[in-house]
Order: C-alpha cells, then structure tokens, then sequence
C-alpha cells in the first residue's frame, strides 16, 4: 500500500503538474483534462493556508487565457475547480492582486457554475465540487471589493447563475451549499444592489415561482436568513412601491402586491416597517385609498400559508374596523374578504372567526342593499363550506331578508339558501343527519314555500328552485325524509 503523502508533498506535487501545462496546451483535450484533473486531486489535499508557499508558479499558469477560454468546457471547469483550490488554500491573502485578473477568474467560476443544472451529466462532479470550495470559505466574498470594469455585473450574475441552476433534480445535492454562498454574498454586501433584488424576488412570484420550485424555496430561505440586507431592500422597495402605486423605477414595482404577499408568506415579521404604511391608507381621508387598502390586506390576510393574522393581531383589528366604514364599496369589499379569509382555512382561531361572522350579522341590516347581498352571499358561502361557523339563529336572519324591501336582496337569499340546502343534503344523501346540522338547515323549504306568496317572487320564481333543491344521487326514500323534517320545521318558522 502507497505511502499517503504529505500536504507539502501535494503541494510539491501539484507545482510540478503545472510545469507540465504549457506542453501540454497542443496535445489535445484529453492529456489536457487529466493534468487538470491531477492538480486539483493535488491541490483538494492541501489544507487552507498550510503549503500555499510550495506554490510559487502554479496561480499565474492557470489564469491564462488559453485555459480560461479553452473550447472544450471540460478544461475551462477543471481549470476553475484548480483556482477555486489555489484561492482555498492561500486565504485569506490573495495570490492575484490584479483586480482584471481576479475578475477573469471568478468569469471562469460563474461559467464553471452553470453546469450544475444536470447531476446525470460528467461535468456535474466538477461544477459541484468548485461550489462546495466556494461555499466553504466564501471565496466569492472579494467579488464585492473589485473595482475593475465591469466588476459591478458579477454579483448579480452569481445570484442569477445559481438560482437558475437550481432545480428539483438536483436540490438534494446543491441548495444547501448554493444558499450559502448567496446568503454570505447578501450579508457582506453593504447593501442589496437593485439587481440582486430583482433575483430574489422575481423568484417569489410567478411565473417563475411555478417554473422552477427549487429556485422558489432558495429565494424563501435566502429572505428569511438575511435579516439585514435583504429584508432591509425589501422594506425599501414596498414601501416606495406603495407610495408611489407601483410607478417606481425597480422593474418589479408594478407587481408590488404580489411581491408583497409572497414575503408576508414567506416571513411576515420581515415587514415590519411596511404594515404601518398600509395601515395609514385603511384610514385615509380619500375613500379610493382606502378601498384599495383593503383590497390589498385583506389579500395578505387570505393568502395561503400566510401568517400575518396571528403576528399582528393589532393591525388585524385596525383592519376589522372597515366593516364599519362608512363608504358602501368598502364594506362590500369587507364582506367579500371576511368570506375568501374564512373559506381559506383561516378559521382556526374562534375569536377572529366569530368576530368576522358577528361583522357579517350586522351588514345584513346595513342601509344599503348591495352590502346586504354581499353580506347574504358571504354568510351562504361559509354555510356551504363551514357550516360549523355559522350558528343557525344567523342562517335563519338571513333568511329574514326574504321579506327585504329590495327585490334583489330577496332574491339572492332564495337563491343562496336553496343552494346552501342543496350542499347540506348532498352531505348527508347517505348517512343519518346530525341533529346540529338539522337545526341549521331543515327549516330552509319551508321558508321557500313562503315565497310563493311574496310580492315579485310567486310561483314562477319558486317552482324551478324547489324542482333542483335535491342532487340527482338522493333517494326518493331520503328525500321525503328531507321534506318531513321541512313541514315539521315550519311553525318554527313562522315563529
């Protein structure tokens, strides 16, 4: 068994190796590749700052040209794989002073990079192994303080290169490393440029969102690790968006909303300098400000995953109070939030469900009528999805407004109900009834009954909805049951 050599050997070793480059640039690929590929095995045992001074040559060899520029990309990723090992082990002194030559190296890392995208691929072994040395000390950190032309563009570049490496076949084996190298880039920087913005949150959003999933779950991670930089760019960003409605000069402003919601998913505390602003609007003296203030929250508080509601339940109930408001296309707008915030599983705290349920209850007797039909439908629309949240006593005032002064709140309620009942037997076409359940809903015929002897209602309007209040798969045995229990409910009813 061979003698395993000494780091000062590697060293010696992978000096010697590159004598052996200049000869080797005419002798084609393959001899090429594997004096390559024999450096970095050199060079990979050398531990960071341990023989870096057995290294004398070997750093100005691999910048030149000929291999950075190569044709084949198999040497230009194992000429990169080398320097990433050249820079490993003389950090934290940098062999190359020249800001121009460190530029060209850290080119030949970027395009090395893009070759993550396939692990089935030969190329991925190499790429792989120049992220983990550049994830392991950050060696792309003195991208920052490069001053040459065209330095500025390398940052972003890097962030464009690995998010678009990323992907669900290769997640497993790169997100961990490719996240740290871009958190450590944000967290170093002295601020997040506009164009390592725009990366990262063009990520959050579609189209993109849907097009990559692993490039998506990088940009979630990298926003709720860099709790200064980024969230601080991101505070910036919304809130000038906001100010401004989407007119500011980031490509990304007119979509301030659905960047808005996307962070508020992925980490509603990182906004804390942005709900005020949203808050002022919800008061403001205009009414379209305040409309579309509520337009805006209330599609934060019902987007999927979103936490805002229990981070700040002051701002929570600020909000609440605009069921109040004294602008009718406001409380509209608030019935028909309270109904999608509650339809989309944001009722497992009782207290914010009963209280945006207690909200619809008064808006049934609000003075104008197209808040009482959107009252009407929201309460209709928990009754069919919810049915637990919606206390009979409510059901039934609704129900009172078949007696409305408006013909088309009258009619909405004959609608809604009857397609409530519709929902309710369809539940339970196969099993016993609940006795809650019965309580909720069997009183519902009867109540359409009623209607044929109501002015701008009669027959004509009842008979079509009482021939589809049963789905075709109720047994006719089920069905009479369902009318017995109606009849018997009436006098309830009346009462």
């Amino acid at each position: 068994m061979a003698e395993q050599k000494t780091e000062r050997e590697c060293a010696m070793e992978a000096e010697r190796l590159g004598n052996k480059l200049k000869g080797a640039m005419n002798s084609g690929k393959s001899q090429l590749v594997k004096i390559l590929k024999d450096i970095s095995d050199a060079l990979s045992r050398v531990g960071q700052g341990e023989d870096g001074g057995e290294i004398n040559d070997l750093p100005r060899k691999l910048i030149t040209a000929t291999l950075l520029k190569h044709k084949e990309k198999e040497v230009r990723l194992y000429a990169a794989l080398c320097l990433s090992d050249v820079l490993r082990i003389f950090a934290p002194e940098d062999p190359y002073q020249d800001d121009l030559v460190l530029k060209g190296v850290y080119v030949a890392f970027l395009d090395a990079l893009a070759h993550l995208k396939d692990p089935s691929k030969s190329t991925f072994e190499c790429a792989h192994a120049l992220l983990q040395n550049i994830a392991a000390i950050g060696l792309c950190v003195p991208m920052l303080d490069l001053e040459c032309e065209g330095a500025d563009a390398l940052v972003p570049q890097l962030f464009e290169t690995l998010f678009d490496a990323l992907n669900p076949s290769n997640a497993g084996l790169v997100e961990e490393d490719v996240t740290k190298v871009l958190a450590i880039m944000i967290e170093e920087d002295e601020s997040t440029s506009p164009e390592v913005l725009h990366a990262v949150l063009e990520r959050l959003i579609q189209p993109m969102r849907g097009e990559n999933s692993a490039a998506h779950s990088l940009a979630c991670n990298l926003v709720r690790k860099s709790e200064n930089n980024l969230q601080l760019a991101v505070q910036h960003f919304l809130t000038d968006a906001l100010n401004t409605r989407g007119a500011g000069d980031h490509p990304l402003s007119k979509r301030y909303a659905d960047v808005l919601e996307a962070v508020a998913v992925v980490d509603s505390t990182s906004l804390v300098t942005v709900w005020p602003v949203i808050m002022d609007e919800l008061q403001n003296d205009d009414e379209e400000a305040r409309l579309r203030a509520v337009r805006l929250f209330g599609r934060i508080l019902s987007a999927p995953g979103s936490a805002v509601a229990r981070d700040f339940g002051n701002y929570l109930q600020q909000f609440l109070k605009r069921f109040n408001d004294k602008c009718t296309a406001v409380r509209v707008e608030m019935c028909r939030w309270g109904a999608s915030f509650l339809l989309c599983g944001n009722n497992s705290d009782p207290s914010v469900a009963r209280e945006v349920v207690e909200s619809f209850d008064q808006r049934l007797l609000d003075f104008n009528q197209e808040v009482r039909c959107a009252s009407v439908s929201a309460i209709c629309d928990l009754a069919e999805s919810f049915p637990r949240l919606i206390e009979p006593e409510l059901l039934k005032a609704v129900g009172d407004r078949m007696v409305d002064k408006k013909n088309s709140v009258r009619q909405l309620v004959m609608k809604r109900l009857s397609a409530a009942y519709r929902v309710y037997v369809a539940r339970f076409a196969d099993t016993e009834t609940p006795p809650a359940e019965a309580l909720r809903f069997d009183w519902i015929p009867s109540l359409l009954l009623k209607g044929c002897y109501q002015l701008d209602i009669k027959y004509h309007v009842v008979e079509p909805i009482l021939a589809d209040l049963f789905p075709a798969k109720v047994s006719l045995e089920r069905r009479s049951t369902y009318w017995l229990q109606a009849l018997c409910s009436m006098d309830q009813v009346s009462s």
